[in-house]
């Protein structure tokens, strides 16, 4: 929050008779009734100081006007006192319900004499304001996903893009949690910076069997669901006439130990077990004959 003052320094104007009307416009310039880094005006007063040099204790008549409304601000009758300003204070400027006039604004002043005599005026403006803000949204890894300028000290910012996404990586999947802070109406520049919860990716472990599940059974340890870098023990067991060769990727380790960094599918590979040749041993002849 804030006040700033503005004056225009004096401006004349004489009439040339008892019937004429003299004019003052003050200023033909724009003032500039501007918040700081585009905040919010929020209320206005006009002090008008005015004065003749004509006949001391002779009446005036004066009006008001701002430029862009219609109607007098002020509309009176008032003795003013010779080269002494008479002060009409706390004119208040209409606002709406944004607020009041927020930019450049025109304040002319009329002033009617009813004897050919000088006048002079000026005014002093001054308005309240509040101060605005910059709002930076920022994702988990530093993007800039928007920024809010001149937001009004006192507003609760508010987030209008599209909803913060982080990647999944081999371990966790990731979902938009919120904010690091609370949201809360700005008081200084502010940013926010995306947060996600992390839920770890389950991975199966499957294994086929060559020729066929006639042949042999693969026992696995621990049991599953598995996450990312945990350690499974794999072991082929051969049923009876058969034994174990390899696995499908030409590994020959049993058991096998492997590292989880996703779904895994391994075969195990059997194979008949060769027949058994037995030694035979016969007389003939009186010599003896081995026979395999």
């Amino acid at each position: 929050m804030g006040v700033k003052t503005w004056s225009s320094g004096e401006y004349t104007a004489t009439s040339n008779n008892s019937n004429d009307n003299a004019y003052i416009t003050i200023p033909e310039s724009t003032i500039e009734a501007q918040a700081p880094n585009n905040g919010r005006v929020t209320g206005m007063k006009v002090k008008l100081y005015i004065k003749h040099h004509g006949t001391p204790g002779s009446t005036g008549q004066y009006w008001l006007y701002l430029s862009g409304n219609t109607g007098n601000i002020l509309s009176t009758e008032e003795n003013a006192v010779n080269t002494s300003y008479y002060t009409v204070d706390n004119i208040n400027i209409p606002c709406d319900s944004n607020g009041c006039i927020n930019g450049n604004i025109v304040i002319k002043t009329y002033l009617f004499a009813i004897f050919s005599i000088k006048w002079t005026a000026k005014i002093e403006v001054t308005w309240t304001y509040t101060d605005a803000y910059t709002v930076i949204w920022k994702n988990y890894d530093g993007t800039v996903l928007e920024t809010d300028s001149n937001v009004v000290s006192g507003t609760t910012p508010t987030y209008n893009g599209s909803t913060p996404t982080k990647a999944a990586d081999d371990e966790y999947t990731y979902k938009f949690a919120g904010w690091d802070k609370a949201v809360v109406p700005v008081t200084g520049d502010v940013t926010y910076t995306a947060t996600f919860t992390a839920t770890k990716i389950e991975y199966d472990v499957t294994v086929g069997y060559e020729p066929g599940t006639e042949a042999g059974y693969v026992t696995i340890s621990p049991e599953g669901p598995y996450h990312y870098a945990d350690a499974v023990t794999l072991k082929a067991v051969a049923n009876e006439g058969y034994r174990f060769v390899k696995w499908g990727d030409n590994v020959t380790d049993n058991p096998r130990v492997i590292a989880i960094a996703g779904d895994r599918h391994l075969v195990a590979v059997f194979e008949l077990k060769p027949p058994e040749i037995t030694k035979v041993e016969m007389l003939y002849s009186g010599k003896q004959i081995s026979k395999d």
